[in-house]
């Protein structure tokens, strides 16, 4: 469910970067689903890359459609009063209208995540292209793992372009159960908020959560180096860079499975099945949204916490295996050299 310029273009800048470092291959071209992409493709003719994140499959309900059309802000969209429960499938079609493009029209796909192509099968459609599943990677010399010593004060973190499918408030509501276990916890919230997230969470107590706003990129990793654990609860995300980044930094991270998320953290224990459902949801309303357990959470937390050591050794092992940009790099361009020499 994220946005095709945001997560997925931060991502990737850092893989073209290290793509730079590298002169065998003939001329390609990583297309992302926008409208610019859809222009470019056109007139290309080299090696054509689709890459694919997740796909949108909104439930719009009368209030959900309210809320989806104050946060676009589309005069089109304030005008509509109708029952649009029977258009959902016409609506979310017109919003993956790129991601359709490019899978009729890219020579190979990449997919973000294996959630990122059960998403993009059901609800945009099965590529015909050969296609291969890379999730994303970070600069470990940029996000450097530091290992940590627990003390008295345990700072979590949430990072986000926080919808509702974030599930900030979720996480807000999981703080202040855990205050009751663990006194000097708090939780980092970095990120922009949108209206209904900000408008639903001024009714919790917010007195255990630092709101730390949008920070530049150069200054993340000092957050995260202050923090010991973060906390991935939105649903269905295809493969969220803050994860990674966390990680990265030496934060084990607690997520559902049903995210790519899952996938990227690779340690099965630090993942809460839901056993929830790929179905149209009303991602814009907060109280139509799968809520998480929050006791099955917060168990899962103090786990962690008692075997600090050992859920970091397991993270490292991860990142320094798996997650590395230049370990992602590579199997990039096995993969595009794959399909050019064919």
């Amino acid at each position: 469910m994220s946005h095709p310029t945001r997560g997925p273009a931060i991502f990737l800048n850092r893989l073209q970067q290290e793509l730079k470092k590298y002169d065998t291959l003939k001329n390609f071209k990583i297309f992302l689903p926008n409208h610019s992409s859809k222009k470019e493709m056109s007139t290309f003719n080299g090696l054509r890359v689709g890459r694919l994140d997740g796909s949108f499959f909104y439930d719009f309900s009368k209030k959900n459609f309210k809320n989806f059309s104050e946060l676009r802000k589309h005069s089109l969209l304030q005008k509509i009063n109708l029952n649009l429960s029977p258009f959902n499938q016409k609506l979310n079609a017109y919003l993956n209208r790129y991601s359709k493009y490019l899978l009729n029209n890219s020579d190979i796909i990449v997919y973000q995540s294996n959630w990122s192509k059960k998403m993009q099968d059901k609800f945009v459609g099965k590529s015909e292209s050969p296609y291969s599943i890379i999730n994303n990677g970070v600069p470990l010399d940029v996000f450097s793992f530091r290992k940590k010593e627990l003390n008295e004060e345990i700072n979590l973190v949430i990072t986000s372009n926080f919808r509702p499918h974030k599930r900030l408030f979720d996480a807000i509501l999981l703080i202040n159960r855990l205050k009751n276990k663990v006194p000097k916890i708090r939780l980092k919230v970095v990120g922009k908020i949108d209206s209904i997230t900000l408008k639903a969470i001024q009714n919790l107590d917010l007195s255990n959560c630092d709101f730390l706003g949008m920070i530049p990129s150069d200054r993340i990793p000092q957050v995260y180096k202050n923090c010991v654990l973060g906390l991935s609860p939105a649903i269905f995300d295809p493969c969220p860079n803050s994860v990674v980044e966390m990680m990265a930094c030496g934060l084990p991270v607690i997520s559902c499975e049903e995210s790519g998320a899952s996938e990227l953290i690779g340690v099965s224990d630090l993942c809460v099945k839901e056993n929830l459902e790929l179905k149209y949801y009303e991602f814009q309303t907060i109280e139509r949204l799968p809520k998480i357990n929050l006791k099955s959470w917060e168990d899962l937390v103090l786990l962690v916490l008692e075997n600090y050591k050992n859920y970091q050794e397991k993270i490292q092992m991860q990142v320094e295996s798996k997650l590395d940009i230049k370990i992602i790099c590579a199997k990039y361009l096995n993969f595009f050299k794959k399909h050019q020499d064919a």
